[in-house]
């Protein structure tokens, strides 16, 4: 059984972004009753929202999995929850394991394994890579001195910390370069963490969008090359079940949404 982590919001109503914002805010605490649970790798349901202070949680079922339609049941949140909350997706079934794109902040993720876009000096920096070791705190930057460096094209892991995760997978990507072995580097980033979660027997396994940051990996061609090796991964025998890409935001998640949707076709 799977926690439900991200929740959709279907607004019945008309509404402006700020009142949206409004409702969300004006929630009351613990408004939902029960722990969410479901076998679905989806993970997600709709939400029905009307103007503060009227909530109603669950009001009617949306159909939004694309795995099942199994009924859920609906869960105890507290109101700050809703600013972290994973509000857009889109999955895919590749070998009956699910490959999953989210717009949001990967540091939330309920996954076994977390990877990080780190550097090879392994000491924090900023983005995706300095948001996961301040939330995981400081052991984890102890850990990483104790390994040392990282090349580029590779990972290694260290415990999560604080996360929910079990483990972070810190992955050292290229700087764009305009290169030939600048695909080559970013697939074998990512290649190696998949091997780390099966030499752990992980089941899922969350990644942000490597190389795209600050070091300039152009995200239209990005895309193709994370996907493409995570899904011709989930076709060998490996123990993962589930693969995020957490993407912060919404250019960067509408570039893997295009590039999976490429992929599909071929």
């Amino acid at each position: 059984m799977h926690t439900i982590y991200g929740i959709l919001l279907n607004v019945e109503k008309a509404h402006s972004t700020a009142n949206m914002k409004t409702s969300l805010t004006a929630l009351p605490q613990s408004t939902l009753k029960s722990a969410p649970t479901t076998t679905c790798l989806a993970l997600y349901i709709y939400l029905t929202v009307y103007p503060p202070p009227l909530f109603h949680p669950y009001k009617k079922r949306g159909s939004l999995c694309h795995i099942c339609e199994d009924q859920f049941e609906v869960s105890g949140a507290e109101s700050e929850e809703y600013s972290k909350t994973m509000t857009t997706h889109t999955t895919q079934m590749v070998n009956e394991k699910a490959l999953t794109l989210l717009l949001g902040n990967i540091v939330e993720s309920e996954v076994d394994a977390i990877a990080n876009a780190a550097n090879s000096s392994l000491m924090g920096g900023g983005g995706v890579d300095g948001a996961i070791h301040r939330a995981a705190g400081p052991g984890i930057l102890d850990e990483c001195r104790i390994i040392g460096r990282c090349r580029t094209g590779n990972a290694v892991a260290t415990s999560a910390g604080k996360l929910k995760a079990r483990y972070i997978f810190h992955a050292v990507g290229p700087v764009y370069h305009g290169r030939d072995d600048d695909a080559q580097l970013l697939r074998s980033a990512y290649q190696r963490c998949l091997e780390l979660a099966d030499e752990r027997h992980i089941k899922s396994l969350a990644f942000p969008s490597i190389s795209t940051g600050i070091y300039g990996y152009p995200v239209n061609a990005a895309a193709p090359i994370a996907l493409s090796t995570v899904k011709k991964h989930l076709q060998t025998a490996t123990t993962l079940e589930l693969v995020q890409f957490v993407l912060f935001d919404q250019h960067t998640y509408d570039a893997y949404v295009s590039a999976l949707q490429d992929l599909s076709t071929q």
